[in-house]
């Protein structure tokens, strides 16, 4: 999203294998985490199943909170900006309620194997519709993203991440103390 979007007008709703939604997020939530990728200015949106109980499945999951397919919807104006569902099992699924009526997902094929790795499905700036997989490690994502009660290294000891804000320094490996962004 780049910086001169109003999150208020974007939600992302997940999708079960039958078209219905399941769950509608505003990227305006306060669960929602929010970075700004220094390469390219445009703000990154993270929703992370602590703050939402929501899952992406592949093939086909079972449950309330596991779903297949996700939409990205400029409420504003009525527009759908994504559609896609993941991997195998239900694919092209069409919405059949919510502000994506009407509109089918495409297809994100996930990579599968036996030397297969936990992947990010990443829809970048300059090409935003060429999908790239980048596989996850420490610091490959861009974000960093911490569960409730981790604990982080600063100047003054150790600290639960729950209690840190931007501008509060962390010790890093490679700069020393740093502030949080």
């Amino acid at each position: 999203m780049r910086l001169d979007e109003n999150p208020a007008d974007f939600k992302v709703y997940f999708y079960q294998a039958n078209g219905t939604v399941g769950v509608e997020i505003p990227l305006c939530d306060p669960g929602v985490q929010t970075s700004i990728d220094p390469d390219s200015s445009e703000l990154i949106y993270v929703i992370l199943v602590d703050f939402f109980s929501t899952r992406l499945t592949d093939p086909d999951g079972s449950g309330y909170n596991n779903y297949e397919a996700y939409a990205l919807v400029n409420t504003d104006t009525s527009t759908v900006v994504d559609f896609y569902d993941i991997g195998e099992g239900t694919q092209n699924i069409t919405a059949n309620n919510g502000i994506a009526v009407g509109a089918t997902s495409e297809n994100l094929p996930v990579i599968v194997g036996l030397n297969s790795k936990t992947m990010t499905l990443q829809l970048n700036q300059p090409n935003p519709d060429r999908l790239v997989y980048e596989a996850v490690a420490p610091g490959d994502s861009g974000i960093a993203c911490f569960a409730k009660r981790t604990l982080i290294d600063t100047p003054n000891g150790v600290v639960s991440i729950e209690f840190l804000s931007a501008g509060d320094l962390v010790n890093t490996i490679d700069n020393g103390p740093c502030p949080v962004r």
